[in-house]
């Protein structure tokens, strides 16, 4: 079963300009300010392909008590928005989003007491990302990955 990642209403740490943008980053503005609520499902699918989301188990220390991996960074295989605000943020959204991680738990994961284990080495939150990638936009160049947000959550 995959563990659940999510953000609520996150922003990138970076705006780009609209025109550095691809398209339909005005065009889900431009739906966005008709219509928001009707036009929800028309804006997510033109920002969605954008974002992704990952787990980085090297950012809690002693991830390997609780997960057995050869690599560090697990991709997220779903990604979802699920909210879409901006009148907070432009040109890129402020959103929730979640996305489905295949962690390789183990075998005693089930014995471990989860909230003490996080008190005594970091929160399992702390390996959350999500990030807008743009074929045009250098990543080194502009840090569009999520870095403010109200709040971010796993579920095993």
């Amino acid at each position: 079963m995959n563990s659940i990642i999510n953000v609520k209403w996150g922003i990138p740490a970076e705006q780009p300009t609209i025109e550095e943008l691809p398209s339909a980053f005005s065009e889900a503005q431009t739906l966005w300010s008709q219509d928001n609520k009707g036009n929800f499902e028309k804006i997510v699918s033109l920002v969605e392909p954008y974002l992704s989301a990952s787990f980085i188990l090297s950012e809690i220390p002693a991830y390997e008590e609780l997960f057995k991996t050869e690599n560090d960074l697990v991709e997220a295989e779903i990604v979802r928005i699920v909210g879409v605000d901006f009148d907070v943020s432009s040109p890129i959204p402020s959103i929730k989003a979640e996305a489905e991680v295949k962690l390789n738990k183990i075998e005693s994961f089930s014995n471990i007491d989860l909230e003490k284990w996080q008190e005594e080495n970091g929160f399992l939150y702390d390996g959350i990302s999500f990030c807008w990638s743009f074929d045009d936009i250098d990543s080194d160049d502009l840090d569009t990955c999520i870095y403010e947000h109200e709040g971010e959550e796993i579920i095993i």
